[in-house]
């Protein structure tokens, strides 16, 4: 709602010539003071007032009626004033803004009626701030043939309203202020959910709120606020928004926030991975905190990196970090291996006496049996029977037998079956087999055949019953039938 045109530019003016006319005179500010004060008049809703200046209300979404007054400008006479209202104080931080009533209004009398007297019609609204100046408490005279009267009006550009009057000199009266005198009114609203106490005031700057004298003097002036109190029905009318504070409805109607428990549960929990449950502090205010230090903020999915804790400080949850080079890491595959964390990363290498093969251990030796890795990833190779078939890996031997857990073969001097006594002897030193003799051509039975394998004539065997090759070596048909009724099977070797 804005101010009509011709407010402004007498607003203006009325402060120009009453600063000018002191200023031309050269008259000092009066010590003694005038007096303006806010008084409640009534109220749409249930109310009760206090006093001259207090007005209690049961409930919100109400109007109430408050009227400036001036007083105290005696022993002087009182030629001009104007007083501005201070918005900022229709707040009181607790519960919602005051604010001036608009009303939509047909005509002027729609507006007297709802706001019982004074009020206009402008804009299509009913003027929140008005002046009646009809009354017969009026401040200002507006007796008939007294030159051109009173100017006044109400500054309604902001909801800082300004008031404003100021006489001809020929319609002074000589009223010396001790009963005070009507200056203006205001429509305020008070919205559902007001709380608490609101303390309604002037801009107290001389240059914003002040008294005249008809000579021009300024008079200091003082001030009384008006204060709308809020009563609450039950404790939800008395509710501050503040989680550490107990809301009681008092029996008299006033609100009552009193502090909650120290450790009562307030503010936002688990926000982030190391924020805790905010708790009250016992003294009405909510303290935020975070878990201890040292909590498991987030599980690393690498084993090569740590997991993340809290630091007991802040709320957030760091990063994981490398675990530091050498720390053991597992083996996905098998128990057979063991690995150390290297920049982050798993370096897999077999463990000692370990393969890694489908979960057997194995130590290359034919003579001895491969058991699984055990729960601790080690192995035992305990060594086969003697005379169990193996394979010492030699091209030179045969008959290769376990003694021991040690896979020994015989030399058979030509590497071959059919070929016994060959070119040269394979035996090479340190494989335990016997060596041919230097010339194998003397041989003349079996026996002596034998002997070049195994040092001894094999028992029970009708050495007759074998023919000797026109070289003195054994068929390889017999030599097979001799190796199987000695040894059960074909002879060993490559």
């Amino acid at each position: 709602m804005g101010m009509p045109r011709k407010w402004v530019s007498v607003t203006r003016a009325f402060r120009a010539l009453a600063l000018v006319a002191a200023g031309v005179l050269g008259l000092p500010t009066v010590a003694l003071a005038g007096h303006f004060s806010l008084r409640p008049i009534s109220a749409s809703g249930t109310h009760s007032i206090v006093g001259t200046n207090e007005i209690r209300l049961f409930g919100g979404d109400q109007t109430v009626l408050v009227e400036i007054f001036l007083s105290d400008w005696s022993p002087h006479v009182l030629r001009s004033w104007q007083a501005r209202l201070d918005s900022a104080t229709y707040s009181n931080g607790i519960g919602a803004n005051l604010s001036p009533a608009v009303l939509a209004c047909p005509n002027s009398a729609f507006c007297a009626g709802a706001y019982e007297f004074g009020s206009i019609c402008s804009s299509s609204n009913c003027t929140a701030g008005f002046i009646n100046h009809t009354r017969p408490d009026w401040v200002l005279s507006e007796s008939e043939g007294c030159g051109i009267g009173v100017v006044k009006g109400v500054g309604l550009a902001s909801f800082n309203y300004i008031y404003f009057a100021s006489a001809d000199p020929g319609c002074l009266s000589e009223d010396d202020g001790s009963v005070p005198k009507y200056g203006g009114g205001l429509v305020l609203y008070i919205p559902p959910d007001a709380a608490g106490t609101y303390e309604i005031g002037f801009n107290e700057d001389p240059n914003q709120s002040f008294m005249a004298t008809k000579y021009g003097q300024m008079l200091s002036s003082t001030f009384t606020r008006l204060r709308i109190v809020t009563m609450c029905g039950s404790a939800a009318d008395c509710d501050d928004g503040n989680a550490c504070t107990t809301d009681v409805c008092g029996q008299d109607g006033h609100c009552l926030n009193l502090p909650a428990l120290e450790g009562t549960h307030c503010g936002i929990s688990n926000a982030t991975e190391c924020d805790a449950q905010d708790t009250c502090n016992g003294l009405g205010a909510c303290v935020d905190r975070v878990k201890p230090a040292a909590t498991v903020c987030l599980v690393s999915s690498d084993e090569c990196y740590e997991d993340a804790v809290c630091d007991g400080i802040s709320a957030e949850c760091p990063s994981n970090e490398m675990c530091p080079d050498g720390t053991p890491c597992a083996d996905d595959v098998d128990l057979c291996t063991e690995g150390q964390c290297l920049a982050g990363e798993c370096n897999i290498t077999i463990a000692d006496r370990c393969c890694p093969i489908s979960g057997i251990c194995f130590d290359d030796n034919p003579c001895t049996d491969d058991w699984s890795c055990g729960p601790d990833g080690q192995c035992d190779f305990p060594p086969l029977p003697d005379a169990t078939a193996c394979d010492d890996g030699s091209s030179c031997t045969n008959f290769d037998r376990c003694e021991d857990g040690i896979c020994l073969g015989i030399d058979d001097c030509s590497c071959g079956p059919k070929d016994i006594c060959g070119d040269g002897c394979c035996a090479s030193p340190g494989e335990n087999a016997p060596t041919c003799p230097a010339d194998c051509s003397d041989l003349e039975d079996l026996a002596e055949f034998l002997n070049c394998y195994s040092g001894e004539e094999p028992i029970g065997l009708d050495c007759q019953s074998f023919d000797l090759d026109q070289d003195g070596t054994v068929s390889g048909i017999d030599y097979v039938v001799f190796l199987r009724r000695n040894f059960g099977e074909s002879p060993q070797g490559n």
